[in-house]
């Protein structure tokens, strides 16, 4: 398991928020990919707060999965910006988790 990061599991969700609202635009696309992108970062947010917090990286899968569930047309009924709340106020609790990203990247 990799070593948590709540700045990249902020980004991995805000990345998802951003990805979701594009999911409309091309919903008649057939190779189109944001969906799947958007899958892949909430996936990858759920794997970096894991360590820190399994409630939270509970509730990003679940997001995950509901979206996997309903398709490209549960990309509006995401509730990302609540979990972008609850790591960040994990980061001021869990000051040493703030970032494990060396400051040059």
């Amino acid at each position: 398991m990799r070593e948590s990061c709540t700045e990249c599991a902020r980004k991995h969700l805000a990345q998802a928020i951003v990805i979701s609202h594009e999911i409309p635009y091309y919903a008649g696309d057939p190779v189109d990919d944001h969906y799947w992108v958007c899958i892949g970062h909430l996936a990858e947010a759920e794997a970096q707060i894991q360590k820190l917090s399994s409630y939270i990286a509970g509730e990003i899968r679940k997001e995950r999965l509901k979206l996997m569930a309903a398709g490209k047309d549960g990309a509006a009924d995401l509730a990302l910006n609540s979990l972008i709340q609850m790591i960040s106020e994990l980061a001021v609790v869990t000051p040493t988790a703030v970032s494990t990203v060396p400051a040059s990247m």
